[in-house]
């Protein structure tokens, strides 16, 4: 669109990129043994709508997220009445524990009452060694058909272990498993390292979601941190890994494929995805913030939402499917968000139209899938 070639922004208008991948040394490594006191400010604001509930303790502050904190930690079933928060082990609450290991406070009667620091996985080191330290932990509620003790659903859980399988100082590993929520103590756990062969690079999962089918799905970015020269290489794909319950054995089997996920800047990984379904467990959408180039005016210049979608339980998945904001495509109420003073504001003449800016989302979204099948997307 010549007319929005030639308008350009003012000088001094502020922007943000976004971030960068998280590597091991961007945050504090902690080992078992290692605990901390938190310091918490008991100055809470007086209020009638809000109570401060002190449940858990975590030796890792950065246990809840990274990059905009898109993580699956507090998560509830209204039927059985269970709220759930997720995380390390560690702090003032367990004494001498790890940052690795990872526990549970959960709630029966819809948050009122909690029981806190259920144990459900603790790694194992080898004297120096520390393969199956957990990071960045991912969960969610499980239900098996005709249940109906909140004490009998399961906790599902899901973290990337310093395996050193994908990166010569960290990452590669997962673990996985489960735990019933009235006995932490009868867990499962599963570890799986980085499998080159097959061209599965593990590194640290984004999108997590646990259905009522007892299926988990966690999206994770295929990227190559062991072999020269292609060491970072972000390889166009989509790591999804995807468990099924098992009733015999009360656990989950896992299996993993890649979805092709080419992006514009073929060195960019998608900034942030999710992965939900509905209700029954049908339909399904995993959504990624990233530019593929098929939308003219934003190639190479905004993201946008990148779409894959299940009617079939997970079966099958059609996409990329590319959500276009700006353009003669767009979405007519990003397009109108702004006021012609607001544009004026921005943009040096010629001033353009509202389908000619080239809207970009921010970097950290969610989703939900409504009762009709259909993604419902909240983005800056």
């Amino acid at each position: 669109l010549v007319s929005a070639q030639q308008s350009q922004l003012k000088q001094g208008i502020s922007s943000e990129m976004p971030p960068g991948l998280i590597q091991k040394h961007d945050f504090p490594q902690q080992f078992p043994g290692q605990s901390q006191t938190p310091v918490v400010s008991k100055n809470f604001k007086s209020t009638d709508v809000v109570d401060i509930i002190d449940i858990g303790t975590s030796a890792n502050a950065f246990g809840y997220g990274y990059a905009g904190g898109q993580r699956s930690l507090v998560c509830a079933n209204d039927e059985l009445g269970i709220v759930t928060n997720f995380h390390r082990m560690g702090g003032e609450l367990d004494p001498g524990g790890s940052s690795g290991d990872l526990g549970f406070d959960v709630s029966t009667d819809w948050g009122i009452t909690w029981n806190t620091m259920g144990e459900c996985y603790v790694n194992q080191n080898y004297g120096y060694y520390w393969p199956e330290m957990a990071r960045f932990p991912q969960h969610g509620i499980f239900s098996p058909p005709g249940n109906v003790n909140p004490d009998s659903a399961y906790i599902v859980f899901f973290a990337p272990i310093l395996d050193y399988t994908n990166a010569w100082d960290a990452w590669g590993g997962y673990a996985y498993g489960c735990s019933p929520i009235g006995n932490p103590s009868d867990t499962t756990k599963n570890l799986i390292s980085t499998n080159t062969d097959d061209g599965f690079y593990q590194y640290i999962p984004d999108g997590f979601i646990v259905t009522s089918t007892g299926d988990f799905w966690a999206i994770d970015y295929n990227i190559n941190f062991v072999d020269y020269p292609d060491v970072g290489k972000w390889l166009q794909q989509l790591l999804i890994s995807h468990g099924t319950w098992n009733e015999a054995e009360k656990d989950f089997n896992l299996e993993q494929f890649l979805l092709p996920c080419p992006t514009y800047d073929t060195t960019m990984v998608p900034v942030c995805s999710r992965v939900e379904f509905s209700k029954d467990g049908q339909y399904g959408y995993i959504v990624t913030l990233t530019d593929n180039g098929n939308v003219g005016i934003s190639a190479g210049q905004s993201l946008y939402p990148i779409l894959w979608r299940t009617d079939d339980y997970g079966e099958t998945w059609v996409g990329p499917i590319e959500v276009a904001l700006a353009g003669e495509n767009g979405i007519t109420g990003v397009q109108n968000f702004l006021s012609v003073d607001e544009v004026e504001e921005l943009y040096e003449g010629p001033i353009p139209e509202p389908e000619e800016i080239p809207f970009t989302t921010a970097f950290d979204f969610d989703l939900t899938v409504d009762y009709l099948g259909n993604p419902n997307i909240a983005v800056v």
